[in-house]
């Protein structure tokens, strides 16, 4: 690889005094890269925006539809305690008439 580590020695210490102590100097930091950094963070944030709204809407739509499940349950608990009235109705009818005392219905 390297036959002159001296020199690479001095490169590395080049560019770390360019890079990172003219960074920590004046806490300049390249345009690009900010430009960088404030268009993912506008996008995170639009991000956010948008996943906020359909979490909004998806408990809406939850409500109104344990709305719908419960109305429906509670119309066919009505249904199925009417049958079960005029299945014992009919049964003493039928213990009245005297006909099928030993069957069950």
């Amino acid at each position: 690889m390297f036959n002159n580590f001296a020199t690479l020695k001095k490169a590395v210490v080049r560019l770390y005094k360019v890079w990172v102590l003219e960074e920590a100097k004046g806490g300049a930091v390249s345009k690009d890269s900010a430009k960088y950094y404030a268009l993912k963070r506008s996008l995170l944030e639009q991000k956010y925006d948008s996943l906020k709204i359909k979490q909004v809407s998806s408990g809406k739509n939850l409500q109104a539809q344990s709305k719908t499940l419960i109305k429906e349950n509670v119309s066919l608990l009505f249904d199925i305690n009417g049958l079960q009235r005029a299945k014992h109705a009919l049964s003493l009818d039928l213990k009245i008439a005297g006909v099928g005392t030993h069957q069950r219905i």
